[in-house]
């Protein structure tokens, strides 16, 4: 099996899209549905850059994520541990 690599232009190309509004707004109704509790752990298959991870570890909940690409996991593992964890 191949690996995807998130590097260079592909990862630029990769965060635009998660930025877009419709990708945003996306989230924030997947988030909203899960109705996640402080502490709950969640699994993202195909984590890609940890957008989802990044909102689910600032809601409190504690996500792992999972991707065919070496470095995804990695940098999904980076971005949620520096979210901000909300009140809860």
């Amino acid at each position: 099996m191949n690996t995807l690599s998130f590097t260079g232009e592909m990862a630029r190309l990769q965060q635009a899209a998660a930025e877009s509004h419709d990708n945003i707004a996306r989230r924030s109704t997947v988030l909203s549905a899960l109705s996640l509790r402080t502490g709950e752990r969640v699994l993202e298959v195909g984590c890609g850059g940890g957008y989802y991870t990044y909102e689910v570890a600032r809601l409190s909940a504690r996500p792992d994520g999972s991707a065919p690409s070496t470095s995804a996991p990695t940098r999904s593992q980076q971005r949620s541990s520096a979210a901000p964890s909300s009140p809860g």
